[in-house]
């Protein structure tokens, strides 16, 4: 057995080895980011020097200046919309069924209900496009497809902005605005076509060579999608069959999407409030299970973070998973319900700060009012009320946080 200080060095080891590794699946984004602004530089310069020409005096440069920035913001929103659209319409065209669409936070999602407006963030992603598989056994080059949608529609419409680009040099502001979108949506297309991890996270590229290749890494992908769509629906994922989870023995554990499958095992043990059962399969899988995401990473941390404080909450085992990755990690997420219940849980257990918690029950709830899936907020609702019975129980029933 560890000592907690043995622990404690091989989570900050592991850390490190994190870091290394982030650096290292980043190195194709940055040598793209290179390549392309280097082409930017040659066709985009004149095109940007010919649009500041037009100031006349210093007031007028900035005026350029800003109208420049929003063209090329405006160009960069576009092609994420494009690109989220190239994954809706070869999905569509593969048979898959319309879930959400999201741009930033702002989510069209279809739910029983019919379509809502919600609020939605996502780490690391500046949309994303949910669909639901069609209800047949093999679907293969339909996923490889739908993820490689909005990469091939990126790269398309560049070559159109490139052409009219070179067609148009005359014309500044317009030549800037067509170079931009062509050289916005080539760099989408590169980050998210070279197979790797980007923000922690498996990029379109990486999740179309996983399902061409691996006949489970398919299966997981309709999985994580199927979940997504009952969630929305108001199901939870407590009342989904046992056997969606089930990875056979020989699973390639070293692949991010089956390793999705494990982490959705253990959501929905928690789910069912089988803490201690999802709490040993967290650390298995954290031991045994190398193409678990960062973000999967995590996420378990944070659940078992939660289960102790709900258990035993031992000081010392709280500190030692309370690394200053995980912290970072959960102030960047801080907007997520289960971030929120975490620090609800935090506050009334750790700290019995009564105070704090009442504020946190409150942004949990207005939260909850544009939460897409109902049934992962209902989930998260009955996390809190165990963390306040717990509190109750330990502190005396007069209690009324």
């Amino acid at each position: 057995m560890f000592s907690q200080g043995d622990k404690n060095i091989m989570s900050k080891l592991s850390e490190k080895k994190t870091a290394k590794k982030a650096r290292q699946n980043t190195a194709a984004g940055y040598l793209g980011l290179l390549c392309t602004g280097f082409l930017a530089g040659i066709l985009g310069g004149p095109g940007a020097f010919a649009c500041i020409e037009r100031a006349a005096r210093p007031a007028q440069y900035l005026i350029v200046l800003a109208l420049m920035l929003f063209i090329a913001v405006l160009a960069f929103q576009m092609q994420v919309i494009v690109h989220e659209g190239g994954h809706l319409l070869f999905g569509l065209l593969c048979g898959y069924r319309f879930l959400s669409f999201r741009i930033g936070s702002l989510m069209l999602i279809k739910t029983g209900e019919g379509f809502r407006i919600r609020r939605f963030t996502l780490k690391g992603t500046g949309g994303q496009c949910l669909m639901i598989p069609p209800e047949r056994k093999r679907y293969r080059n339909g996923a490889v497809c739908y993820n490689l949608g909005g990469i091939v529609l990126n790269g398309m419409l560049s070559v159109l902005f490139l052409i009219l680009y070179l067609l148009y040099p005359d014309m500044p502001f317009l030549s800037f605005f067509l170079f931009t979108m062509a050289f916005t949506g080539l760099f989408i297309a590169w980050t998210n076509g070279v197979p790797k991890l980007r923000m922690g996270l498996p990029n379109d590229g990486s999740n179309a060579v996983s399902v061409k290749r691996d006949e489970a890494a398919d299966r997981a992908l309709n999985l994580q999608l199927t979940v997504s769509a009952e969630l929305a629906e108001g199901f939870r994922i407590r009342d989904l069959p046992k056997e969606w989870f089930l990875l056979p023995e020989d699973a390639d554990l070293s692949d991010p999407l089956i390793c999705g499958t494990l982490y959705l095992e253990c959501c929905r043990y928690g789910d069912l409030h089988e803490f201690q059962e999802a709490s040993g399969r967290i650390r298995q899988y954290l031991r045994e299970a190398p193409g678990l995401t960062e973000i999967h990473k995590y996420e378990m941390r944070c659940d078992l973070l939660y289960y102790e404080l709900l258990g035993e909450c031992r000081k010392e085992e709280i500190e030692a998973l309370c690394t200053e990755g995980l912290n970072k990690y959960r102030k960047m997420t801080s907007s997520y319900l289960s971030r929120i219940r975490l620090a609800y849980a935090y506050a009334l257990l750790a700290e019995e700060d009564e105070q704090t918690a009442l504020g946190l029950k409150e942004r949990f709830d207005k939260q909850a009012l544009k939460y897409p899936y109902s049934g992962e907020a209902q989930s998260e609702r009955e996390y809190m009320d165990a963390a306040l019975e717990a509190y109750r129980c330990r502190s005396g029933a007069g209690r009324t946080v």
